[in-house]
C-alpha cells in the first residue's frame, strides 16, 4: 500500500512540476524560396516532415525562454542553403491576428512575400540550422 501511495503522489507532483509548452506551431506552410523574403538567389532544398518537426521543437524551446508558446503562431517557412549549410528560414504571425490566415495561404505565382513591419511580438523571423538542429536567429519585430 505504501508503494502505491508514493507512486501516485510522485506522478501527481511530476505532472504539476512545470507548465508545458507546445512542441508544434498552430500551423505552418512551406513556401518556395523564390517567393520568400526575396532570397531567390539562395539555393533551395525541401525539408522533410521530420526536419520541420525538429525545427518547430527548437523554435518552441527558444520561444519558451521568452515566455512565448510556438502553438500561438502560424509559421511560413522555406528551405535554403547558405554557406553549404541547410537552413529553414521563417516568419511567424500570432494566430490571434485578424489576417493571420494569410501565413498559411499559398502565395500567388510571381509574388515575393515580405515579412510585416512593426507589430511588436505579434510577428517574428527565425533561422534554423538543420545540420546543427538549432535556432541561429530569432528576431521579433519592433513596435511601431
Amino acid at each position: 500500500m505504501r508503494t502505491r501511495t508514493f507512486i501516485v503522489v510522485a506522478s501527481l507532483v511530476a505532472g504539476c512540476a512545470a507548465p508545458s509548452k507546445s512542441e508544434r506551431s498552430a500551423g505552418h506552410a512551406m513556401i518556395s524560396s523564390s517567393m520568400f523574403r526575396g532570397i531567390a538567389a539562395a539555393p533551395a532544398w525541401t525539408p522533410s516532415d521530420a526536419e520541420v518537426a525538429q525545427c518547430e521543437l527548437a523554435l518552441g524551446a527558444a520561444l519558451a525562454k521568452k515566455k512565448k508558446d510556438v502553438a500561438n503562431y502560424y509559421l511560413r517557412m522555406s528551405g535554403i542553403v547558405r554557406d553549404g549549410s541547410r537552413f529553414i528560414v521563417g516568419d511567424a504571425c500570432d494566430k490571434a491576428t485578424p489576417d493571420a490566415a494569410r501565413y498559411l495561404a499559398p502565395p500567388s505565382e510571381g509574388s515575393v512575400l515580405l515579412g510585416p513591419f512593426g507589430g511588436g511580438e505579434t510577428y517574428f523571423s527565425f533561422d534554423y540550422d538543420a545540420g546543427r538542429e538549432e535556432i541561429t536567429m530569432l528576431k521579433f519585430n519592433a513596435a511601431l
